[in-house]
């Protein structure tokens, strides 16, 4: 669901992002500042779920994964502190320089980080090392130059990563269970090991993380 359907979004076609004509802009300066962009992310919040989204996840999460057939998968690998990911490119949107990000009175913190600006469409930006659970020393948890924008069915989310090092493709075929150790752990969401560049690389499983991406948002 796109921000135009959710809000009124006056800061793409008068406000910042658009020709600037706003009245209220030699007030508050930047459209961030003004109430109707705060009412927005507000409703990010407290929207109701579209009609059949509860069923729709129940559904995708309790079914049983179908063999994978052979071929090729394409997928954009990043690095999350110490660890290589990936995640299929029909999950991904965009990568972006590392913006600004607008905390939320009394909901940032946490797994939340706050929400961002990806062209005019007011969008969270959750911590990935928390939900996935990868833990960062002090320097990977502040040198997170870029961000990783994925697709959802019903919108974007922004993720903070340590680098993205490309689109790769690789034979389905060599993808393997994740080891003991891995699948024990809060790693949870990889779906499969394989090998680039001789280091392993998790890739995520994608239903099960927007699934806790989407908790995130709520308390």
């Amino acid at each position: 669901m796109s921000s135009s359907q959710r809000h009124d979004d006056c800061w793409n076609r008068i406000g910042v992002f658009g020709d600037k004509s706003c009245p209220e802009l030699g007030e508050v300066n930047h459209c961030r500042s003004c109430p109707v962009y705060g009412r927005a992310g507000s409703d990010l919040f407290d929207r109701e779920p579209p009609e059949g989204y509860a069923a729709k996840w129940t559904q995708l999460l309790a079914e049983e994964k179908e063999a994978r057939s052979a071929g090729l998968l394409s997928v954009v690998v990043f690095r999350l502190g110490d660890e290589l990911m990936a995640v299929r490119t029909a999950a991904f949107h965009s990568v972006r320089a590392e913006r600004d990000i607008h905390s939320v009175p009394h909901r940032t913190g946490g797994k939340l980080l706050g929400l961002a600006n990806i062209q005019g469409e007011i969008v969270p930006c959750v911590s990935a090392a928390q939900v996935i659970g990868v833990e960062m020393n002090g320097s990977d948890a502040e040198d997170r130059a870029r961000v990783l924008v994925l697709r959802d069915v019903d919108g974007l989310w922004v993720m903070p990563v340590n680098q993205v090092l490309g689109v790769i493709r690789f034979d389905a075929q060599e993808l393997s269970s994740p080891p003991v150790t891995v699948a024990k752990s809060p790693m949870t969401f990889t779906r499969g090991m394989f090998t680039w560049k001789r280091r392993d690389v998790a890739l995520l499983d994608e239903e099960l993380l927007f699934a806790a991406l989407a908790r995130s948002l709520h308390p």
